[in-house]
Parts: structure tokens; sequence; C-alpha cells
């Protein structure tokens, strides 16, 4: 997606496999796409779990 001059985010380019000319959606291109912009965030997440969890734990307790 981001190789060529006319560079855009992945979850814009997962729009370019659903072909409203009446050609037919590529969903098992359009599902790969997806689930690799999903992905990143999602690992992030879990693995700063404890550390995201913690802050607004301490953020709360007053004293």
């Amino acid at each position: 997606m981001l190789t060529t001059n006319r560079a855009v985010p992945m979850t814009v380019g997962a729009s370019f496999f659903f072909d409203a000319s009446g050609g037919g959606v590529k969903w098992g291109t359009a599902s790969a796409v997806m689930v690799l912009g999903a992905l990143p965030p999602a690992l992030l997440g879990l693995v700063m779990y404890r550390q995201i969890s913690g802050s607004m734990i301490a953020g709360a307790v007053k004293g």
C-alpha cells in the first residue's frame, strides 16, 4: 500500500478491494488487509496492558 506515489493508509487502501462497479468484492484479500491493519494496535495493547492499567490506577488514587 505504501510503495507507490499514491500512498494511502492501510485502512483507506482496504476500501480499494470493494469494487462498486459490479466487479465483485475480493473478500479474501480485503480480509487479509483488514486483519494486518488491526494486528499492530492489538499486539501493542496486549504488550502494554500492565503499563496502561497501572497508569490509570495510579492517576485515580489520591494521596
